[in-house]
């Protein structure tokens, strides 16, 4: 008697162990199912993200953009990099001023799309204002006038967009005085993807 209760015991026992073995490969089965779900609503939730981000800064950009050449008199200059504006003849003097230039350009160094337009310290009188605010024949280089610009304090730069692998622009006259048409497209790195944007403007003219 005692020798078949031993036999049924050892069998027992072994039964155990070989459940014990399923059920540790099952729970392995369904953890290995449970990271991959996880892994793959992280990844969904990233380019969701992403999505979201390259809507907003699209949306941004353009703006940007097209506000400052929309409400804008003229083209002045423009090249791949940069575009030079006469925002508007505020002095009533036929002449662009100082104050009335914007110049949005794309530093591929930084990869940042800035715009620079005068804001004059808050300590100046008028009469310093009135000196500084020069005008400017409508036949010069207005590409070297603004670049002559960059470094006063009263020509200081805005940073529009940052993390921009290119950026480009063009206008559609070769004479960029005579343009009606600004178009740009930025490629912006958004997540581990570039995105690209594209888009033009025309100048509200006089």
């Amino acid at each position: 008697m005692s020798t078949y209760h031993g036999r049924h015991f050892r069998r027992a026992a072994g039964l155990t162990l070989v459940e014990l073995l399923l059920s540790l490969t099952v729970t392995g089965f369904i953890g290995a199912a449970v990271a991959g779900m996880l892994m793959a609503v992280s990844y969904g939730a990233d380019k969701s993200r992403d999505v979201r981000t390259g809507v907003i800064l699209h949306k941004t950009l353009s703006e940007r953009v097209n506000a400052s050449v929309r409400g804008s008199r003229q083209v002045l200059a423009a090249g791949p990099s940069f575009a030079v504006l006469w925002i508007g003849d505020t002095r009533a003097d036929e002449l662009p001023n100082v104050s009335e230039l914007r110049r949005i350009e794309y530093d591929s160094t930084s990869e940042e799309l800035r715009s620079y337009t005068v804001g004059w310290p808050a300590g100046w009188s008028q009469a310093q204002i009135d000196a500084a605010d020069v005008s400017y024949e409508l036949t010069l280089d207005f590409d070297t006038v603004t670049t002559g610009l960059i470094g006063q304090t009263y020509y200081p730069v805005t940073v529009w967009a940052r993390d921009l692998p290119t950026a480009t622009f063009a206008v559609n006259n070769v004479d960029p005085k005579l343009a009606t048409l600004v178009s740009y497209r930025l490629e912006a790195t958004i997540g581990a993807t570039d995105e690209q944007f594209i888009g033009a403007a025309s100048p509200r003219g006089e």
